[in-house]
This record gives structure tokens, sequence and C-alpha cells, in this order.
């Protein structure tokens, strides 16, 4: 059915999106309109955690609070020199940590009066993006063209904790796994880059050709889970990458323009993100189909975030608006697989190409049938390698001996991630510099080493039992959980902990 909009003198007309014919534009639940605060742009905006407040920032130097249920501003308070670039909030939602344009100072917020608190003092220039993580225990900070850095904070006692340095222009976009493990980044120096954020390496980077400072990345954000990134381009491109291989596992969309904002909804789904024709698309991240379109921007959209239980989208941008979005609820294709069918899908978890393993994860989570017991009984959880024999492997690392020390360095690289953890843990408490350098170099051989078919197939198989969650997928998960000491305990671990706490941030109808 054909319909029109009328917003704001603005007829929206109708646009065919993806691979679906004539998908009508959606309109704002809610416009917020904050000329009256602000002279121009909007460039930052957060969701509180508990869910009940909006903070927004931009060229008008000012941060302010917008009550989501009455979609009022209840606030607004001087933040910033100059234009306010990112805004996060602390893990109890009582306070804000902001970042400005020519402001050195990662600047701390009470939310309920404005006042500001014990701020975050190290970088040397403006700061571009701040994020939270670590259960809210650590900030990590993005620098400007003068100070193109990043920074880890303690967000208990304001530490600078670690910097990593590498790029050589303005940082414009950054994103943190929620378990610090890796930080993805996009600058104007035309990178994106992946780093072993708990060692402050570099692990990976693709470059495209700038022209005079332009054509960088702009936007990326990980998956609530950290196994996608995605990463928008100043040429309009968007890819989606699978974090474990640095490889594509979504066709690359090319837009009409620049692609400045990205996020992923809270249960992995939906992954937004603004153009420069003022939309904001829905793409269904398991399907690869533009599911909504959304559009009532009269300006370029700089900024886009999802509400906590993910059924609410807020946008910002060059209108000196926040729009208000209703999420369509994403539309599962259901049915019971064969046997065989349901096989060849676990068959593909193990592909090298996760383009391939996409599709068997999507199978598995859609099938009707008895998907998590097939998983189950294929991938037993491996034996665990007594943790003994990996430390005395770490132990030769001193060994005087250089032959003694090299067999042992090829022995932990030998185990994989079976080891990982431990040499993380050993690299953490070395006192010696020999010592960490020859940690480091085994942790940089790992980090940058596709893993083996059985590592990935049991890692996508616990996107499987988490998209699952009926009791045998979580009592598989709870078992892998306590299988040994590897990335896939861990991951495991982290999957029920999402689906806990996804049950207490749900909505009842």
């Amino acid at each position: 059915m054909t319909r029109s909009w009328l917003i704001g003198g603005l007829i929206s007309v109708l646009v065919s999106v993806g691979t679906r014919a004539e998908t009508p534009p959606w309109t704002p639940a809610a416009v917020i309109s904050l000329a009256e605060h602000e002279s121009g742009r909007i460039y930052a905006i957060a969701y509180s955690p508990d869910g009940k407040t909006l903070a927004v920032g931009g060229t008008g130097k000012n941060l302010h609070l917008i009550d989501v249920e009455s979609r009022r501003v209840v606030r607004s308070f001087p933040a910033h020199p100059d234009a306010v670039w990112s805004v996060a909030w602390s893990k109890d939602s009582r306070q804000l940590y902001s970042g400005g344009r020519a402001d050195p100072i990662l600047r701390v917020w009470e939310a309920a009066t404005g006042a500001e608190l014990t701020s975050f003092v190290g970088h040397r220039g403006g700061i571009t993006v701040v994020r939270v993580f670590d259960a809210g225990r650590k900030l990590l900070s993005a620098g400007g063209s003068w100070d193109p850095s990043l920074r880890v904070w303690s967000v208990a006692d304001r530490r600078l904790l670690r910097s990593m340095a590498g790029h050589t222009d303005l940082i414009d976009a950054m994103d943190v796994t929620e378990n610090g493990r890796w930080v993805l980044t996009g600058s104007r120096d035309g990178t994106l880059r992946l780093w072993d954020g708990q060692r402050g390496h570099e692990i990976w980077n693709h470059r495209v050709e700038t022209q005079g400072g332009h054509g960088g990345y702009l936007s990326v954000a990980f998956s609530p889970d950290g196994r996608l990134f995605a990463a928008g381009l100043e040429d309009g491109g968007l890819i989606v990458r699978e974090t474990m291989t640095r490889r594509r596992c979504l066709p690359a969309k090319e837009r009409g323009g620049e692609t400045r904002a990205l996020a992923f909804a809270p249960d992995g789904r939906w992954l937004a993100f603004a153009d420069s024709t003022r939309r904001i698309h829905l793409w269904d991240v398991r399907t690869g189909q533009i599911g909504a379109v959304f559009q009532g921007h009269r300006g370029d959209v700089f900024a886009v975030a999802f509400s906590p239980e993910g059924r609410q989208l807020a946008s910002a941008g060059a209108d000196a608006c926040v729009c208000l979005w209703e999420v369509p609820r994403s539309k599962e294709d259901r049915r019971i697989l064969s046997d065989e069918e349901r096989q060849q899908a676990i068959d593909r978890l193990f592909a090298e190409n996760p383009g391939t393993a996409r599709h068997g994860i999507n199978d598995l989570s859609n099938d009707l049938g008895p998907a998590s017991e097939a998983i189950a009984a294929r991938i037993p959880p491996r034996a665990a390698l007594s943790p003994s024999i990996i430390q005395q492997a770490i132990e030769r690392l001193a060994s005087a001996r250089f032959a003694e020390r090299e067999q042992a360095a090829e022995e932990l690289l030998r185990q994989g991630d079976a080891a990982e953890i431990q040499l993380r843990q050993a690299w953490a408490a070395a006192a010696e510099a020999e010592q960490r350098r020859r940690l480091d170099r085994i942790l940089n051989q790992l980090s940058r080493k596709a893993p083996s078919p059985e590592s990935l197939g049991q890692r996508r198989a616990i996107a499987v039992l988490e998209a699952r969650a009926d009791t045998v997928a979580i009592e598989t998960l709870r078992t892998w959980a306590t299988a040994d000491r590897s990335w896939l305990s861990i991951e495991a671990r982290e999957a029920l902990e999402r689906l806990t706490s996804s049950q207490r941030n749900s909505v009842k109808p």
C-alpha cells in the first residue's frame, strides 16, 4: 500500500531499498526540537542504561538531558568550550562522561544536577569518542588530530591505565567490546584498525585511499557479543566483518554518500545506519535485508542509538532535532530442518568463510526442531588441558637457554587459545621487561593467527545457542562455560550473562 507522510512541510517519497520492493519510509514516533538550546548540529546521543533519559550534545557546547517518557528537555548545562563530540553514561545512570572539540579534558557530570565532578586529564587535544566498558569500571577515549591516540582509564580513581598510538590523523570513530578484548577505530588517515584492547597492540588494519584528507572511516560499531563489527566510509561504503577472522560476513553496501552513524541493536539482530540521504536504514544482520527505512530529518544524521531494551531508536543531526523511532520486530523464517539439513548447517559453522557460516547460524537459530540437542551432541566440550602444563611452558620462557625458550614458545603457539588466557595473565603479572616482551611476541602471533576450524565452529555455535535460548541451549552453554580456561568458556559465560541481562531488561507488553 502506498503512503505519503508530511513531516515539517517535507513530503517523503517512497523508495525501493535492498531487495524489497517499494518499502515505504517510516515516520518518527516523536520529534524533539532543540532549536531553543542548540545553535546547530547534534553530534552525540546516548540512552542512559535504565532507558529513562537521553543525553545529547553538539555545536551548542552544552549537554541536554531529555526525559524519554515525556519527551521533554529536563536539564541543560554548559559542558565544553567548543562542540560536544561524544557522550557516555555510567553503568548506574547517575553520571555522564563527555568529550569535546578543542578540549583535552574528559569531563564528568552528575546527571541529577549538572554539577561537574573530577575529570580525566591526559589527552593533548580534543576528544572525539568516549566509551564505557567492563561493567562501567573502565573508560576508553579517542583523540582528535592533535592527539590521535586511544587512552584507557580506571573510572574509580581516574587513573590512566594505558595509551595506544598508531593513527596519524583524527579518530572519527571508535568502539570497544564489553570485555575490553577488542577495540575498533576508524580515522581520517584512511585506516580501520582492530586492537588488542587488553594489551594495547594493533593486530589488524585495512586502508582506503584518501584525497586531501577525505575518504576515511567515519563510523564503527561492534555487535553486542563482539563477534561482528561494522564500519562506514566517507564514500558511502558499509562493511560488516567477523571479528575472529576479520573477513566480510555480509555483502558490502554501497550507499549514495557518507555513512556517518552506526549502531547495533542490543540483541544484535538489527544494524542501524544513516547516510547522506538523511534516511536511517535497519539492516537485518542475519538475512542481509533492509527491514525498515526511517525518514524525518531535514538535515544530515550524525548519531543513532538504540534504547537498552531495543524497542526504540533515537537519531540526531544537523537539524537540531532528536527523532524517536519504533523499532519493528525482526521477521523469522522458522521451519523444521530435516536431520540431514541440520547436520549440514552445523558443518557450515566450521567453514573458513564467515558468509557461509552465517547461513548455518541462521538456519540453526530458526530451526523448530532439535538444533540445540544436535549441537550438544556434535560439539562436545573439549578435554581441558592441564593448567600446570601451560604454566610450565610459560616458566620455560624465562630460561637462560635460547633453545629451551624457543621450544616453550612453539608449544604455547600450538595450544592456541587453550593457552591464551594463562598467557595474558602471565603478561599482566610479568615483572621483567624481557619476560613481558617474550609473552607479547607469542600473544601477538596468536591474536593475528586465524582460529582453527574447531575453534571457529565452537564459538559460532555459541551464537546459535544464545539465539535459541531453550533449555538444552542454556544447559549446553553452562557446560561449555566451565569446560576449560579458553575463550570458548569465556564466551559461553558472557552469552549466559547477556541472556540473564536481557531477561532483566525486558519490558512486558
